[in-house]
């Protein structure tokens, strides 16, 4: 049975760029269901394992938080790309890939009424295929990860030994 490739949590702060403190709070708080695939022995001394779609699914979350998204609104994201209420970040990140996903547009559109808690939120996934989804009035944040996630993967391989090729 072929080993499963893992990663403790310095080096998914190396391959991420997320720092140590925020990738312990976003675990420890189970944010974004961000969690270890595999935890090795028990309690304080145990080592967090990291799989390779927790750690695009962490890598996903952190783009958008240096994004300037907020915490709500970044669920909000993760909802809309999975479709489903309280997506886990993995979820979000493996229907990125699974579809080919080269960007992830969030666009805003200004309140209504000054008694809305948030803006409208619309979240388009853009491929090659169909690029130019717009609203004229709205406010527009996008995320390239599609360049993102290739970053990561090669870092992944390299840190790995795995070959660089496609």
């Amino acid at each position: 049975m072929p080993a499963i490739m893992t990663f403790d949590s310095n080096e998914v702060c190396e391959l991420v760029g997320i720092r140590p403190l925020l990738l312990n709070k976003f675990v420890e708080r189970k944010t974004y269901g961000i969690q270890p695939s595999v935890r090795s022995g028990k309690g304080r001394g145990g080592r967090r394992l990291f799989s390779p779609d927790d750690v695009f699914g962490i890598a996903l979350v952190w783009w958008f938080f240096e994004s300037g998204l907020r915490s709500n609104v970044i669920q909000i994201v993760l909802d809309g790309i999975c479709q489903a209420k309280r997506a886990r970040a993995d979820q979000a990140a493996k229907r990125l890939i699974e579809k080919k996903i080269q960007r992830v547009r969030v666009q805003i559109e200004s309140r209504e009424s000054p008694r809305l808690k948030m803006p409208t939120l619309r979240v388009y996934l853009i491929t090659q295929e169909n690029p130019n989804v717009l609203r004229p009035v709205a406010m527009e944040l996008e995320v390239p990860v599609g360049h993102l996630y290739w970053f990561v993967l090669h870092k992944m391989k390299r840190l790995t030994g795995l070959p660089q090729g496609e």
